[in-house]
């Protein structure tokens, strides 16, 4: 038996990506959520991985992962359990290991701190020793220390924990089993609308590469193109093509046979997946576009979500700050909270249309040009 397993969870679709696209098999930064999860326990040394999904015959059995139905299959001493609507990156899940493994309870919780903890269970301690008590729910919109909902827990616990963990793990609490938590104090997101997926998306492109210029020998880019990695990675994949006078400005990813047209502006933690096409003058910044999808002329995409298979005609403008828009303070100094269009699969938006800040485009739609919505 092996010493340490992981168990991917797929969770249920959530009601925004219904309208939107398929979660689990969107990418990013060229690599779906459990793909990047994989990777990640392959660095630290997981070796059993494991799919918990109640459609087992829509994944293949390979080398990297096993899917399961039947919790009894898992052959691991100790289990690293992650659902598939949370990230962090491979130091939290190395702090977790770790802590977990020194001190063998037969749960560990990774908690972290969270700007908005409203809906989120958090850890209450016994301070006589120190440990998680039970788990309480959030029901104000403030920041507090939450469980993530990642957590490792011996092979007795998994089927008490399994598959809802929400529900079943304040109950085995309550119950006296015994309960460490370890923390985690970088970024983490979860993933309950597409709007987070830009969150996520951030969080990787800080995570996964160091400042500098990544580009593939088999990418091309035009001698007046222009790579800036001052305030972040620029990443260029296999076979992308920047063309002349383009500017793009990390934190970026270009992903793999996308085309960026001249004179355009691509910068500020943007992603642009496979083989898309942005075309020439358009101005995206903070955005996601996902693969095989077309951003035409002059548009301006600002914290807005392209679901695949999208196509937005020239001119088209998605406007990102609200009226009552909500200023925070961080150790940056002032920000503003912006959230543009989320634009659902093979969409399609008529030229020069104007997108309002939060409009959830439902994938399959037809807008026509010069509209407002």
């Amino acid at each position: 038996m092996s010493k340490i397993g992981a168990v991917l969870v797929r969770q249920p679709e959530k009601d925004y990506f219904r309208d939107f696209a398929d979660f689990d098999a969107l990418t990013i930064c060229g690599k779906t959520l459990t793909e990047r999860y994989v990777d990640i326990l392959r660095r630290l040394g997981v070796e059993k991985i494991y799919l918990l999904a109640q459609d087992t015959d829509a994944y293949s059995e390979s080398g990297n992962i096993k899917a399961v139905r039947d919790l009894s299959e898992i052959d691991a001493d100790s289990v690293l359990v992650i659902p598939l609507d949370v990230y962090v990156p491979h130091d939290a899940l190395s702090i977790l290991i770790n802590y977990h493994m020194s001190l063998e309870p037969p749960v560990t919780l990774l908690v972290a701190p969270c700007e908005n903890a409203k809906g989120m269970l958090s850890p209450q301690v016994d301070t006589s020793t120190g440990r998680v008590s039970t788990l309480r729910l959030v029901e104000e919109d403030k920041p507090d220390l939450v469980f993530t909902g990642i957590l490792m827990c011996d092979r007795a616990c998994i089927k008490k924990i399994l598959p809802d963990i929400d529900a079943s793990l304040p109950r085995l609490l309550d119950s006296g089993t015994l309960c460490e938590k370890a923390h985690w104090t970088g970024s983490w997101c979860r993933v309950d609308s597409p709007w987070d997926l830009l969150n996520l998306g951030r969080i990787v492109l800080e995570t996964e590469f160091e400042i500098g210029v990544y580009i593939h020998p088999r990418a091309r880019i035009s001698h007046r193109a222009l790579i800036e990695p001052k305030d972040g990675p620029v990443v260029v994949d296999e076979e992308a093509v920047i063309d002349h006078d383009a500017i793009v400005r990390g934190p970026v990813y270009i992903g793999k046979r996308t085309y960026v047209g001249n004179n355009a502006l691509v910068r500020n933690y943007t992603i642009v997946e496979s083989e898309c096409t942005i075309g020439s003058s358009v101005d995206i910044t903070e955005s996601i576009v996902f693969s095989y999808s077309t951003i035409g002329r002059n548009a301006y995409i600002s914290c807005s979500i392209v679901g695949p298979r999208v196509i937005v005609d020239p001119g088209v403008v998605t406007y990102s700050v609200k009226p009552e828009a909500t200023v925070r303070r961080t150790p940056r100094g002032k920000i503003v909270e912006k959230q543009g269009a989320a634009i659902g699969e093979g969409s399609k938006i008529g030229a020069y249309t104007v997108i309002k800040p939060g409009t959830l485009i439902k994938r399959g739609t037809a807008v026509e040009p010069l509209s407002k919505i």
